[in-house]
């Protein structure tokens, strides 16, 4: 019974580490990691500063509606 509950409790150890620290990094080196993350961060921001200009309004309106759209 002992050896049964260590066993599972290896199991779970290495899931929640593989699940946790993620295998995404192998065989990557630090200059392609740095070019990844620095890329999230960019459509991030980019994303952002779009969610801000939606909720403010302060975008253009679309040109795409069939409806006559006043811009004034």
């Amino acid at each position: 019974m002992m050896k049964a509950l260590m066993k599972l409790a290896l199991l779970v150890l290495m899931g929640l580490t593989i699940c946790l620290g993620g295998c995404q990094y192998l065989g990557v080196n630090k200059e392609e990691q740095v070019r990844k993350i620095s890329r999230v961060a960019e459509i991030n921001r980019r994303m952002l500063a779009d969610d801000f200009e939606a909720i403010t309004m302060f975008d253009r309106p679309s040109s795409l509606s069939r409806w006559l759209v006043s811009t004034e």
